[in-house]
């Protein structure tokens, strides 16, 4: 089942597309790179010299007239590039000549195409010699800023117009992993795999979201729905939004509420904050297909759990980016080498594998303040290191000390 054309996906990352070329456009842009490499590139070359002989290329009013019987398939793709670069390309003025009428130095148009009535066909190849700049003549390629032939040019040009979109540039970062970022750039492009989008492909099936198991009012599996709507979306989107103080408000699509939430987040903002959308709806999808491929339900505080984790990563993963590179360790086996958030050098922690059935829970206190308000929580995982719960509580007011014990 395919889920999105490769017209949609060869789109520029800024516009809703990965930014792959179509073949056609790849053809295209080598072919105007040789045209330009003919006629304007550097017309003194002996490759220059010789297709121009070969081909008897000369400049007339309406383009570029070649007079050869056997042309190849390959040289008439060129040389229609020719009568679309024409118009386009500029020449700069030094102290050479040019053509009057047919070349266009004026930066707007040719002459011959500005001029109000018929030119005469005797003064159409009149050279005229003048010196508007230092230097020799040059041609200048107006779709690149530098004004030099580039492919990237004609790649954009190219293109179908298509308004540059709010989300898409913010999907893809170093610090993201691409696996999040490109399921992101899928759900927002509606090619997620739910029941709504493949009952729009013509698949007849009875849907119900899995995630509303504990409801009793079951709900079709749509995206507004499984993202947003589910008790389990709401308690993770209020949960982060407390968190990172956004106010989470009604969203009619997954869009929106990403818009909402950048648009809440403060001035200076961390990165976990920034792409808390796309950890949030990574885990709510993961947790849809736990429950529907392996039939086990994924409590909401384990989901949010898995979503603390991805901030921890990407605020570890932005840190390191940004700052000196630590000095080297000597680690050994089984161990791992933490970025030590509080500390100026990173430190080496080991975990030791539990019996087979066994569990381990790890708690922690701590306290705003040595008399504030206080607080603790733990999480505990299984033999294999999976996490199995979560939990958090609050003491009132206390010590550091009491909230440890």
């Amino acid at each position: 089942m395919h889920w999105i054309s490769w017209k949609q996906i060869a789109v520029s990352i800024v516009k809703g597309g990965l930014g792959f070329m179509r073949l056609e456009e790849v053809m295209k842009a080598f072919r105007m790179k040789m045209a330009w490499g003919i006629l304007f590139s550097n017309q003194s070359s002996l490759w220059s010299l010789f297709i121009a002989t070969k081909f008897r290329l000369n400049l007339v009013a309406n383009g570029v007239s070649s007079h050869c019987s056997f042309a190849s398939p390959l040289w008439k793709c060129i040389q229609a590039q020719f009568q679309r670069m024409l118009p386009m390309v500029q020449k700069m003025i030094g102290e050479g000549s040019c053509k009057l009428w047919i070349d266009n130095w004026t930066m707007l148009r040719p002459l011959l195409n500005l001029a109000k009535s018929p030119i005469p066909t005797e003064l159409l190849d009149m050279e005229a010699s003048f010196c508007i700049a230092a230097g020799l003549d040059s041609f200048f390629w107006p779709l690149s800023p530098s004004g030099m032939f580039t492919i990237q040019s004609v790649r954009d040009a190219c293109r179908s117009p298509c308004p540059q979109l709010d989300w898409a540039n913010k999907l893809w970062n170093p610090n993201i992993p691409p696996k999040i970022s490109l399921f992101a750039w899928k759900l927002l492009q509606n090619a997620v795999p739910i029941d709504e989008a493949i009952q729009a492909r013509g698949v007849h099936m009875s849907s119900m979201c899995v995630c509303c198991s504990f409801d009793s009012a079951k709900s079709v599996e749509t995206v507004i729905h499984l993202f947003v709507e589910s008790l389990t979306a709401q308690a993770v989107w209020d949960h982060v939004g407390s968190s990172f103080g956004v106010r989470v408000m009604p969203a009619s699509s997954i869009s929106v509420r990403f818009s909402q939430w950048r648009g809440a987040l403060a001035a200076r903002r961390s990165d976990a904050q920034t792409f808390a959308p796309l950890c949030i709806s990574w885990e709510l999808w993961k947790a849809c297909n736990a429950t529907t491929f392996e039939g086990r339900q994924v409590s909401i505080m384990i989901v949010i759990a898995k979503v603390h984790g991805w901030f921890r990563f990407i605020n570890g993963s932005s840190k390191v980016a940004s700052s000196p590179a630590p000095p080297s360790l000597s680690v050994s086996p089984g161990s791992v080498v933490v970025d030590a958030r509080y500390s100026d050098q990173p430190f080496v922690i080991f975990w030791s594998k539990l019996a087979s059935s066994w569990a381990k829970i790890n708690v922690d206190g701590s306290s705003r303040g040595n008399l504030g308000l206080s607080g603790g929580g733990g999480v505990c995982r299984n033999e294999r290191g999976d996490m199995l719960f979560v939990f958090t509580s609050a003491y009132g007011r206390g010590s550091s000390t009491g909230a440890e014990i």
